[in-house]
């Protein structure tokens, strides 16, 4: 057999490329700089100028009008199926070794035995559901009609129903199931293929002649890839209507990830410990105000933020820290924490009963009710305090926080950083009216006093917005603030909300920059430990964790013990440690381990 997959590619990433897979770059014609080592879609019968409209449709025409493959297909740069019959499931990688060709399968041998008994293979058969939103779950017109518009893929219908008749009951039945395989991967025989791309390019031929997309965005203008994901699953509906002997193969996903940035993370953090603060003008008023909440199991990790705060900056005795807390915080967290900074720093405690958040839902087992206090600050806060910042209580200040004070919302309510997956959590909420400014809660400049002016009754405000959106929302208070303020929104920079995916592979679609991002990861003023790994876990990996544990012991806590249960196939193993000791028990196991030889078998255990 001659088969080959050619793996669409527009930026640089891990390549595969050997007998049967061959990497190319799409819209190369329109590209800046060439991908070394690979085909581009530019040469022959081509439409590479088309390609931030047609996606990865681009290759796809290259291929039918340049090879003659008897197998050929296509797959991306960051999703290919695995070939492998005994691996039922999707899975992960980040880069492509040697170990992961021979695991799924990717070579000549491993195509060739699939294809020896089945015709097609595509990537698998999801429920169709917004992201994020498992159980809300959608045909595809629905899907379709909420995440982009419903003229264009009425106007795909009339096409079918118009110049393609014998598809059209077919399609009726795709595009009202509730199932399909997304992504246009597929591979199949040369026949097929040939039969697939006459359907998919005269349907979508005619409704590039029949939609303006003038008015799109960047995102939407790439209709005609959305478009193609329906009508592929429509192509092979009919064609199995047409022979039921025919074999479809849905293998299970790859989805290749980046590798792990490179970084002196030992450099950072001597450069964070060692910084000394400079000088700085208040501006908003002259007292900063800090908004935190938190009860005793936070506490500690809450104190390590302040002292990593205080340590920053000369404005210590000007900056007042408001807590606002429940009956979880007891008297004596509250009392250390004003005797330890007394003459310091100044506090306030506010005790929060009967608000409208308790009804509110807490899907996240590293979530408490602390999170949704801080939309109740307008009503607990001083009529005085009218701007704040507000800090979660899982962060480490590398900078002083005057300077980030001193930013101007200008006409805006909140000031906040992209979040680490923004992209997809906008368009989770807003669907195809999705923007680029999803923001994290974890760091927040409040302008409360133009909240109120605008909003007047924020509870009320806050109320509506969830009870409204309440299907959509999965990210608490952080969703509701998204919703409510999506239009009064200042991006504030990056580094001021360093996440936790910054130092690692992230494969999660974000709004800010490559550039943005590095310069973050190295010159970070406020790190943020966003998954639930926090740095206080022994199962945290994250390369900073060190800062958190120097705050803590700067301010007098020292490393406690702790306690973790990790569920690994149907085994409970509980693990607790002391300053040189950890300890790994279960029903069967009692062992000791050293700390520092535990940290190193877990670092190559998560690799």
């Amino acid at each position: 057999m001659d088969i080959k997959v050619y793996v669409c590619h527009h930026k640089p990433w891990s390549t595969l490329k050997n007998e049967v897979f061959e990497p190319i770059q799409v819209g190369r014609s329109l590209a800046k700089t060439t991908l070394p080592g690979m085909l581009g879609d530019d040469t022959g019968d081509n439409i590479s100028h088309k390609n931030k409209e047609w996606c990865e449709l681009t290759a796809l025409y290259w291929i039918w009008k340049n090879t003659s493959h008897d197998y050929v297909g296509l797959m991306h740069y960051r999703r290919y199926v695995s070939f492998n019959p005994d691996i039922r499931h999707d899975t992960s990688i980040n880069g492509i070794s040697a170990e992961d060709i021979k695991r799924n399968m990717w070579t000549r041998d491993g195509l060739a035995a699939t294809f020896r008994t089945h015709a097609v293979v595509t990537s698998p058969i999801y429920s169709i559901h917004p992201i994020n939103l498992p159980l809300m779950i959608q045909s595809s017109y629905e899907h379709y009609c909420g995440e982009h518009y419903k003229k264009d893929i009425d106007t795909m219908m009339s096409i079918i129903k118009t110049k393609f008749p014998e598809y059209y009951i077919d399609a009726l039945h795709s595009i009202y199931a509730q199932k399909c395989f997304f992504g246009n991967i597929a591979i199949m025989r040369r026949d097929i293929f040939n039969d697939y791309c006459s359907f998919l390019f005269g349907v979508l031929n005619e409704a590039e002649r029949q939609i303006d997309v003038s008015s799109y965005d960047t995102y939407q203008k790439r209709l005609f890839g959305f478009l193609a994901e329906r009508l592929s699953n429509v192509f092979f509906e009919h064609l199995q209507s047409r022979d039921k002997t025919l074999k479809i193969h849905h293998a299970p996903m790859v989805s290749v990830g980046e590798e792990d940035p490179v970084f002196d993370s030992g450099s950072i953090a001597r450069r964070i410990m060692e910084k000394t603060p400079q000088e700085q003008d208040i501006s908003f008023g002259g007292t900063i105000n800090i908004v935190m909440s938190f009860d005793d199991r936070y506490a500690d990790h809450a104190q390590a933020t302040i002292e990593s705060l205080l340590a920053h900056t000369h404005n210590g005795n000007r900056i007042h820290f408001h807590i606002i807390h429940d009956q979880r915080l007891s008297r004596d967290k509250i009392h250390h924490l004003e005797n330890r900074y007394r003459g310091l720093t100044q506090f306030s405690f506010y005790i929060v009963q009967n608000t409208f958040i308790e009804k509110f839902p807490l899907n996240r087992d590293h979530i408490s009710i602390n999170t949704y206090y801080r939309l109740v600050m307008q009503d607990i806060l001083p009529a005085s305090v009218t701007r704040v910042i507000y800090l979660d209580s899982d962060i480490i200040v590398c900078d002083d926080i005057t300077t980030l004070w001193n930013i101007d919302l200008g006409e805006k309510i909140i000031g906040g950083a992209l979040d680490e997956g923004g992209v997809l959590q906008s368009r989770r909420l807003f669907g195809n009216k999705a923007n680029s400014t999803y923001i994290n809660a974890g760091i927040l400049i409040f302008d409360i006093g133009k909240a109120v002016e605008k909003y007047t009754n924020l509870p009320f405000y806050y109320s509506e917005v969830f009870y409204r959106n309440q299907p959509l929302i999965t990210l608490q208070d952080q969703d509701i603030i998204n919703i409510a303020y999506k239009d009064d929104l200042h991006i504030i920079p990056l580094n001021w909300n360093t996440n936790s995916r910054i130092y690692s592979a992230n494969d999660l679609d974000r709004a800010y920059s490559k550039d943005a991002e590095q310069n973050a990861r190295e010159n970070p003023f406020i790190i943020h430990f966003t998954d639930s790994r926090k740095p206080w876990k022994f199962s945290c990996l994250h390369p900073l964790k060190q800062l958190y544990w120097f705050y803590r012991e700067k301010a007098g806590l020292g490393q406690p013990s702790f306690y973790e249960r990790i569920s690994k196939n149907n085994t409970t193993f509980r693990i607790r440690s002391d300053a040189k000791t950890l300890y790994v028990s279960s029903d069967r196991i009692n062992i000791k381990i050293p700390r520092k030889a535990a940290i190193q078998i877990l670092k190559v255990l998560r690799k």
